[in-house]
């Protein structure tokens, strides 16, 4: 018997990605400053990204119970990642961030040269058949994979926001 992802766990992923999307573009809103406007474009991309791919192994055409249509997913899955993966390694060496790749921090050099790097083999390998009979498992890893990029955009956003609110706040105290 094949073994599927619950309907529900993809739909809780789903979910969770479309809260990071809404939820960065308030804190942006909120905090116009301290951060630049592709910190909160990363965040949607991913979180967007998150929440269609979590949907797609629900489209009719796609069949759950076979790898097949799994590994069609994997296939797409593996196209977007890699075209949004290019889209981060060239806004670094353009300075899009106002970070070059001199100065990332280890995470963001961990996120940009490893984690992006694996999930996307992996995603190419379950595309190609690597993984029959765990497609959907790591279909499925991959989707938490990306959602934890995307808390990770996150939680540096409102932290950035949260320092910059106290640095304003010291300010005011020091000029009265």
């Amino acid at each position: 018997m094949h073994s599927v992802v619950p309907n529900e766990l993809l739909y809780t992923i789903a979910q969770v990605g479309s809260a990071f999307a809404g939820f960065s573009t308030i804190v942006a809103a909120v905090g116009n400053r301290g951060f630049t406007t592709n910190q909160v474009v990363s965040i949607v991309i991913l979180s967007l990204l998150v929440v269609f791919f979590s949907l797609v192994p629900n489209l009719p055409f796609f069949d759950l119970e076979s790898d097949g249509g799994w590994r069609t997913a994997s296939g797409l899955y593996f196209v977007a990642w890699m075209s949004y993966w290019v889209y981060v390694m060239q806004g670094f060496r353009t300075n899009r961030y106002d970070v070059g790749f001199g100065d990332m921090s280890l995470p963001n050099k961990l996120n940009a040269f490893v984690t992006h790097p694996i999930s996307i083999l992996a995603l190419l390998s379950s595309c190609l058949g690597a993984f029959d009979g765990s497609t959907n498992v790591v279909y499925s890893v991959c989707l938490l994979v990306m959602l934890g990029l995307a808390g990770f955009l996150f939680v540096q956003l409102t932290t950035t926001l949260v320092e910059r609110g106290r640095e304003t706040q010291r300010g005011k105290l020091d000029d009265s």
